[in-house]
């Protein structure tokens, strides 16, 4: 008798075919939109098609990481609306703009550090192009720099927010964008060449598309991965490497773990591998399986125990097995303190998570993934190509008290490469170089279909069933970028080989 499971949604809509096909009708949508621009002698009109081609643009993946057409639009508006510069400027001054903050996440902590490292002395203030909430931290990191935060008026429009921007900004030293990828404010500020002051733009969304190449004169990256895609298909002509600032507080080790391990009712005398984050962190894409790699090493380590936190991994005999919901932090460095392993999240890697494994002492794991990774994994002997490659390496660890050792000192090396005193020797070094802004004309280069486009695609799809008939087919609408997908699930089991 043959066996037979009940398919995924996923098995059906994300295959690889349907993924190319949704890529590359969006990619021809944002063509599309792209040669209205060019074909319209209304400033009206090109503004009009700029925001929708943003729009496809930014809600998915359509092969493309910038464009110069779409801020062409606003370099126009831009240079069409003037405003008094000031000719005095504040000496040891910086000016961040922002588009939004967040009380979590990475972008507004990284804004908060980069302020509150700041040279004794100098003047840090931020301008946000968005009326948002701002966080005590970022709130107090300005005050102590003696800055100030300027957000423009609810009713002021996106012109007049521009020009607001364009005077401020005349009386700093330097400008660093800390913007969203559809933030077309700061190049209706800074897209004239009568602004001189410089600025730069922190490519914070590295993997995503997003517009600012024309008025940035060094753009930052905080990692080769974002880096390279930056000067390969962005047009970026000046670029500039910044490690993170990584603020990871020192992980309290338990002593007796046996202890630690009775009193969280995970097995004594069994291997424990612990990996951690969002459950969308680890929605499979195609062959990129966290389920598939958690069977195949309990293949080669039957007693293993996986402890995950966030996920709820299926298909897992349950022996194996501790799902756990998200908890307060201290709970979830007990848990981490019981682990032999730490794996990073695939298909979308973590950060945090390996920061806190490293802290306290444990060896990690990170899967090649279509986002990327931060340079200290990638560089470390932590870094696996393949999941077969990692399944060897997390049974290496496991087995082996040595290679644990080895692999921790390894990851520390590389992190310890780009800690605080490294980035303030970059930041220093930044600052000393001689940039006058000027407006630039980029060419922008279309890239093959790859892993990172699928990733997209799938993370920005809105799945909604529409039709369904016991045993014979299912209906699903993908909606994505404004464009509809109907995929007919004819039979709703599949063979299992």
């Amino acid at each position: 008798m043959q066996n037979y499971k009940k398919m995924t949604i996923d098995d059906i809509l994300f295959t690889e075919k349907n993924m190319k096909r949704g890529v590359n009708k969006q990619c021809t949508m944002f063509e599309h939109m792209i040669n209205k621009i060019k074909k319209s002698k209304s400033l009206s009109r090109r503004l009009k098609y700029a925001k929708q081609a943003l729009k496809i643009a930014n809600n998915g993946s359509t092969r493309y990481y910038s464009s110069y057409d779409i801020e062409s639009v606003f370099i126009e508006i831009a240079q069409n609306n003037s405003v008094p510069l000031s000719s005095n400027v504040i000496p040891n001054s910086v000016l961040h703009v922002a588009s939004e903050l967040y009380e979590t996440g990475g972008h507004t902590r990284i804004l908060e550090r980069w302020i509150k490292n700041a040279t004794p002395g100098q003047k840090n203030s931020l301008f946000l192009t968005r009326n948002t909430e701002i966080p005590n931290t970022v709130k107090s990191a300005v005050s102590e720099h003696n800055g100030e935060i300027i957000i423009p008026d609810e009713t002021a429009t996106d012109i007049e927010r521009a020009l607001q921007l364009r005077k401020i900004a005349s009386q700093y030293e330097r400008i660093i964008l800390h913007i969203h990828m559809d933030d077309y404010i700061p190049i209706i500020a800074f897209g004239t060449n009568d602004f001189t002051r410089p600025v730069y733009l922190f490519n914070h969304a590295d993997h995503r598309f997003w517009i600012g190449v024309s008025i940035s004169d060094c753009v930052i990256s905080f990692r080769d991965f974002g880096r390279e895609i930056a000067e390969k298909y962005r047009g970026v002509k000046n670029s500039f490497y910044m490690p993170l600032i990584i603020e990871s507080n020192p992980i309290q080790v338990h002593n007796n773990i046996t202890k630690l391990k009775q009193n969280l009712g995970i097995p004594i005398n069994r291997p424990v591998i612990f990996t951690a984050g969002s459950a969308q962190k680890f929605r499979p894409l195609l062959n990129m399986n966290f389920n598939t790699f958690v069977n195949k090493l309990i293949n080669h380590v039957p007693n293993v125990i996986i402890v995950a936190v966030g996920p709820t991994l299926n298909n897992v005999p349950d022996k194996n097995i501790i799902n756990l919901s998200v908890m307060p932090h201290d709970k979830f460095i007990q848990y981490l303190n019981c682990a032999d392993v730490v794996i990073d999240s695939f298909p979308f890697s973590g950060g945090t998570a390996l920061l806190d494994a490293v802290s306290a002492t444990k060896p990690v794991l990170s899967l090649k993934c279509p986002t990327g990774q931060l340079d200290y994994i990638t560089k470390s002997i932590a870094y696996c190509n393949t999941v077969s490659e990692l399944v060897k390496r997390t049974y290496k660890l496991i087995k082996s008290t040595t290679e644990r050792k080895n692999n921790l000192r390894d990851v520390k090396k590389h992190l310890l490469k780009d800690n605080l005193s490294a980035w303030v020797k970059r930041r220093d070094l930044l600052y000393t170089k001689e940039i006058t802004h000027s407006v630039n004309r980029f060419h922008s280069i279309k890239k093959n279909i790859d892993m990172l486009d699928y990733f997209m695609f799938q993370n920005t799809c809105d799945i909604k069933r529409k039709l369904h008939i016991p045993y014979f087919f299912d209906v699903f609408r993908i909606t994505h970028a404004g464009t509809k997908h109907y995929i007919v699930m004819r039979c709703r089991m599949r063979r299992v080989k």
